[in-house]
């Protein structure tokens, strides 16, 4: 699924990423829960929803917060490591097959390509 071009240590886990934002999710729901059993529902928010106000409601809620979350977060991860993925590797391409102009850092295609690319376009240069 993954082009060799592709550097595994810059992606996202998507099973931690998706646990994150799902572990972040039902906290701010029990916070939430929490505020409005002692301070009230705010007016702006009293029509749309209506809060759990037993333990076992809040324990739900937050449950299906972290599910949620969990599967937003591991499709975002999927999308920002496929979308990285395929930047990098269109990115680092040329279509006359000359080097990428990245650098002497470049990760792009493996020195001894580089090297040999940068023979092939000298020897052009020199006809």
């Amino acid at each position: 699924m993954w082009s060799s071009k592709c550097d595994k240590s810059k992606s996202l886990c998507p099973v931690s990423f998706g646990l994150a934002l799902g572990l972040t999710c039902a906290i701010a729901v029990v916070i939430w829960c929490v505020w409005v059993a002692n301070y009230g529902m705010p007016a702006g928010t009293s029509g749309h929803m209506v809060p759990p106000t037993t333990f076992a409601g809040i324990s739900i809620m937050a449950g299906w917060c972290l599910l949620k979350g969990f599967v937003f977060g591991v499709v975002l991860a999927f999308l920002y490591d496929f979308i990285s993925c395929f930047c990098k590797s269109r990115c680092c391409r040329r279509s006359d097959g000359g080097t990428c102009g990245c650098g002497p850092s470049c990760q792009c295609v493996n020195k001894s390509d580089r090297s040999n690319t940068d023979i092939n376009r000298n020897t052009d240069i020199n006809r």
